[in-house]
């Protein structure tokens, strides 16, 4: 059920689930603050480190109290923020369009989270996976340098 429409008080008395004694509850949106803590927490265990990362000096500050200048994890676990924020402004614009509207929840934040774990993951391990296949490659050529 989508509780930015009318008509929520009308299906949610009429849903089933709701005499099985289910709970409806929303809560709303998240602040900067928590939606930053939450990409942090998910985020500490992929590698987010850049060495070489210098951010723009025109850089979109989702979460008001980013470490100045971010580094490479900051600036993209702020970039989650500033999309999951975006997100409630295209929503007005396709709104007053006449278009169909979307609830936007942390559930969705979550979900685009996980993606983007589960995507650098992935990359990563195909990553490490044709670096090891070519190591004996250069194992070879190295010591083919080193004999002549």
């Amino acid at each position: 059920m989508n509780p930015s429409t009318e008509g929520l008080k009308d299906r949610a008395s009429t849903s089933p689930a709701l005499f099985n004694r289910c709970v409806l509850n929303w809560f709303g949106d998240w602040s900067t603050g928590a939606l930053y803590q939450v990409a942090r927490e998910f985020t500490n265990k992929i590698d987010l480190e850049n060495s070489n990362y210098i951010a723009p000096d025109d850089f979109p500050v989702a979460y008001e109290e980013l470490p100045m200048p971010p580094t490479h994890r900051h600036a993209i676990i702020n970039a989650m923020v500033y999309v999951h924020k975006t997100l409630f402004t295209a929503n007005e614009r396709i709104t007053k369009k006449g278009g169909r509207t979307a609830a936007i929840t942390p559930r969705h934040y979550l979900d685009f989270i996980n993606q983007y774990v589960s995507t650098s993951t992935t990359v990563f391990r195909q990553c490490s996976l044709s670096a090891l296949s070519v190591l004996p490659q250069c194992s070879l050529r190295i010591k083919a340098c080193y004999l002549t």
